[in-house]
């Protein structure tokens, strides 16, 4: 498998101080799959990637751009 070379992908993630997760550090790729048992941190994971996405560029220009619409109509 090739690795992707998107200029925009994440290559690694440092989280620390999120909910249950005083420090971590990943690596990433193209897919990337969560493997641990329970209370691991899996669901802080994925919460965090969430509340990144939120934040991200794309998703606040659209967000900003929809508030503008819906107050125009």
């Amino acid at each position: 498998m090739q690795p992707v070379t998107d200029d925009k992908q994440l290559t690694h993630l440092r989280v620390g101080g999120f909910k249950s997760t005083r420090s971590c550090y990943l690596e990433l790729g193209s897919l990337n799959i969560l493997i641990g048992a329970n209370g691991a941190g899996k669901t802080n994971f994925i919460s965090f990637s969430v509340l990144l996405a939120k934040f991200s560029p794309a998703t606040c220009k659209e967000r900003w751009v929809s508030r503008v619409v819906r107050t125009l109509c």
